[in-house]
């Protein structure tokens, strides 16, 4: 969460791993941890399935889409990590990023749902 000058907050939507997903992932990235120069690593527990990034939002558009959101049904569903990649560049990394592949259920049943309240919210 990062608080601008024109006391707006930046938002996004997401799921926190849950411990064992954030171990094995920790795990998996200790030998580049070691290998890549400069990148600010944050801990396994801060650590997300962004599903939306909405930008820079005033507070009370963000505390209307929490409310939102919080009433969406969200099952417990498995997912198998994979595929990593970094943006802006590999000579410059800001972000590291990995894939998510839904296991038995339904993942973009409900990614959809989320940015169905975005949209009601106008968004997109």
């Amino acid at each position: 969460m990062t608080i601008n000058s024109q006391n707006k907050i930046r938002t996004f939507s997401g799921f926190q791993l849950n411990k064992e997903a954030q171990t094995v992932l920790h795990k998996t990235l200790l030998p580049a941890r070691e290998q890549v120069q400069g990148f600010r690593w944050t801990p396994p527990e801060q650590w997300h399935l962004t599903t939306q990034f909405y930008g820079d939002l005033p507070w009370e558009l963000a505390l209307q889409l929490a409310e939102a959101l919080m009433v969406l049904p969200l099952p417990k569903l498995p997912v198998r990590l994979q595929d990593i990649g970094v943006f802006p560049s590999l000579d410059k990394p800001c972000v590291l990023w990995v894939g998510v592949h839904s296991i038995g259920g339904n993942l973009s049943t409900i990614i959809e749902q989320i940015h169905a309240v975005g949209r009601s919210l106008k968004l997109e």
